[in-house]
């Protein structure tokens, strides 16, 4: 069958919750505009948001701890 099954269902929620949990730890939350203080909802916000100073700051950061919380989630 293409969709989980109850208790595959509770696991993946589960995994979702450890990684929100873990994620807010370290960020204090999982919003993007919280985390990077850009509306993408806007052209201004847009354009800023491609500057490599936020993306070196915030963004790469969010990305390798987001890798690293996965990786420690999956090999528990």
């Amino acid at each position: 069958s293409r969709f989980p099954d109850d208790e595959s269902k509770e696991i993946i929620v589960r995994h979702i919750q450890e990684f929100v949990r873990r994620f807010r730890e370290i960020h204090g939350t999982i919003k993007c505009y919280d985390l990077i203080g850009v509306d993408l909802n806007t052209e201004e916000g847009r354009a800023e948001q491609k500057s490599p100073r936020l993306r070196e700051k915030v963004c790469e950061k969010c990305v390798i701890d987001a890798v690293n919380i996965l990786e420690d989630i999956f090999s528990e």
